[in-house]
Formats: C-alpha cells, structure tokens, sequence
C-alpha cells in the first residue's frame, strides 16, 4: 500500500498509468472471480466510455480527454478484482503505510515551511509538486506547504483523509495502532503549514461526527475522544503562539470567520472568487440541451467555452463532467450507504467506519475542493473498500 501513496500525482496520466501498472503486479498471481460489485463497476465504466465517445464525436475533440476521465474508475475495478490479495491485510497495515507516508509528508512540509533546502528536497519538489504552485505556495511572505502533494488543496485533502481514517482507527479498534496518537497530533500540526482553508474547515467540521459516533459506539470510544481533544489543544495551542505570525492563510481564515460571524457575510477572497466562478460554469452549463445536462458537458466542450479544467469542487466536477446523472448517481449512493452504516453502526468492523468517517469529510471537503476525485485519495477509497468488503472479511477489533 506504502507503494501506491509514493506514487507522484502532479502528472494525471503518469499516476494513474503507473498505478494500474503496480496494482497488476502485486495481484495478478491472486485474481479472483468477478461479483456484483465489479459487475457494478464494469458497468459505470462502460457508462463514462459511452458518454466520453459520444461527447468526442459530437464535439470533434481529438486530444480524447474526456475518454481519458474514464481511468478514474480502473483501480476500483482493479482492486475488486484483485481483493483475494487483500484477504491477509488488516487494517493496522492500512494504518502503518498511512503513517510512514506522513512521516515523509511532515519531513518535507517542515522543511519546505521553514525553508530548508538541500539537492534531496529540491528533487522531491521537482517530483511530487507542480511547478507553477511551487513557486507561489513556498514564497516567503506566505509559506503554505505541499509535501509530497501537488498543491496545497491536495496536500490538505490528504491530511483530511489521513486524520479521519486514523481517528477512526484510534476509537474504535480494540488494540490501537502503534504511534496513532502521535501521527494524528502530526496530521493536524502538518495541515496547519499546508494552510489550505478549506481544508481546515473541514478539520473543524469533522469534530461533531467524531463526537456523535463516539457516544454512540460506548463510553471507552468517548473517553479516547476527549484525550485526543486533551492533547490537540495541548499541543497546538503553543505552536500557535509561537509561529502564529507565520501562519497567514490560518490567520485570515479565522479573522473572516470572526467577520462572518459579527456581520452575517463573508469577505473571503478566494471563496468570492471560486462562487463566481462556479456561477459561471453553472450559468454556461444552462445554456446547453437538456441531453448535455443529463450525460454533462465534458472536460473539453468548458475548455472550448475558454474555461478552465479545475472545478475546486467535486460537486461542480461531476455535474459538468458527468451531468445530472453522475452527481444523483454518485451522492446517492454515498448517501445511502452513510444512512446504512449509520443505522447499523454498532455491527460495523473498523474498516467501514474508517471508510465512512473518511467519506464523511469528503462531503464537507469537497464542496470547496476536490477529494473524492483526487487520484490518489480515490484510489485509497478503492483500496479501503477493498479491505472492507473482502472475502471471509473479520471484524479486526
């Protein structure tokens, strides 16, 4: 798994392409046959396929970009149909490779922060972050960290990911990960030099879930809940303190809140900015038939319209991308299998409640970002699903 974090996202084709190639590797000794869920699958591929072929004929785009949208779905399919593979693998092993990329993440963000540079960091920037966000997000009047992220959305996303996952795994496992407390105190402490508003928000937003589902599980997940609180405000209220004036996304973050919460508006730039921009999409989206609203525009037919390729948004992705049917389809589902697990919580294994407390945020997370269509976070879905939904699958708590 430690394999498939170390991938490098920058490049959308060149994570995915060695994906594939590294997720057939490891299992084609282990492929087992084909069930519902691949059957599933196979046929929202062939539905993304069909609507890209359609879009490309009607649209004459010859770069097939939006036939290429369709290798989002391969590591799900993959990961089913290799899932045999998965049958030896817990969820502490989810939780260790987890750890060990954190560990690399914060090694780099730190330095890129404090602005420590040597030939080694200098490769894994030029590696793992995109150039044009590198120069930008690493200035000296406003650090914000990337890690072994692309950008700073990404890289706040991740730790999102990584915190509500490890959360979970820290409530409600009977025998708690090695070093988990540790590694969610360096999860927030790595997301507060990420800086990434949106994603904090979704930190914050993530606290009252963690607070229901504790009391509903039993008195010792409430117990470790408010030790881990106990120690977040412990430990980050001094970091706060003294680097406090560094952290200027943080600081601008907060005061609008206070402003917000005073005066009733926000006075958010880039939240500004991005409500624009998606009126814009949305108002341009409008003005096409009824069938591209269904089946979406595509990523080529909004970059013909002068308009550019990042939504921030998984919302606005998959009703452009994919149309009416591919956000009712998508969020209906995630919908409905969070009413199911929430109905059912007490019976849950620890896999799906770190699966559900990472799909959680998501909601919150993207609509000001992109989560559940970040390549790699979506191909951590895949796997975590995989885990939980394997054959002769145990409750490992």
């Amino acid at each position: 798994m430690l394999g498939v974090l170390l991938i490098p996202a920058a490049n959308f084709h060149v994570f995915y392409i060695s994906l594939i190639l590294y997720l057939l590797l490891c299992g084609a000794s282990r492929v087992v046959s084909s069930n519902g869920y691949v059957i599933a699958l196979c046929f929202v591929l062939a539905y993304v396929v069909a609507c890209s072929v359609l879009r490309v004929c009607l649209v004459q785009d010859h770069t097939l970009r939006d036939v290429a949208e369709s290798i989002r779905i391969v590591p799900f399919i993959l990961v089913f149909l290799l899932r045999g593979r998965l049958q030896h693998i817990r969820s502490t092993h989810f939780i260790w490779s987890l750890q060990i990329y954190l560990l690399l993440d914060a090694i780099v963000s730190c330095a890129q922060f404090f602005h420590i540079t040597n030939v080694p960091l200098t490769l894994i920037s030029a590696v793992y972050n995109r150039r044009a966000h590198a120069e930008t997000a690493l200035t000296w009047s406003s650090v914000r960290a990337l890690g072994l992220s692309a950008d700073p959305a990404e890289h706040g996303a991740m730790l999102v990911f990584m915190f509500s996952v490890m959360c979970a795994a820290y409530l409600f496992s009977r025998r708690r990960p090695r070093c988990i407390l540790p590694s969610i105190l360096m999860a927030t402490i790595v997301l507060g030099l990420a800086q990434s508003k949106t994603a904090f928000v979704a930190w914050c937003l993530s606290f009252p879930i963690l607070f229901i589902s504790s009391i509903a599980t039993g008195r010792q997940a409430t117990h470790r809940l408010v030790l881990l609180i106990s120690l977040l405000i412990i430990v980050i209220l001094p970091i706060y303190a003294s680097q406090g004036e560094e952290l200027t996304q943080v600081n601008k973050l907060l005061t609008v809140v206070h402003e917000t919460w005073s005066t009733g508006s926000s006075q958010l730039s880039s939240l500004q900015a991005r409500t624009w921009l998606w009126n814009y999409y949305l108002s341009v989206a409008g003005q096409i038939g009824p069938l591209w609203q269904l089946i979406g525009p595509g990523r080529t037919y909004m970059g013909n319209m002068n308009m550019g390729r990042v939504y921030d948004s998984d919302y606005i992705y998959f009703l452009l991308v994919h149309g009416l049917f591919g956000l009712v389809a998508v969020y209906g589902l995630v919908t409905y299998s969070l009413l199911r697990a929430a109905i059912l919580w007490t019976r849950q294994t620890v896999e799906k409640r770190m699966l559900v407390f990472a799909t959680t945020a998501g909601l919150f997370l993207g609509l000001g970002a992109s989560y559940f269509t970040n390549p790699r976070i979506s191909t951590l879905f895949a796997l975590l699903l995989g885990l939980s939904f394997r054959p002769s699958s145990t409750d490992p708590r």
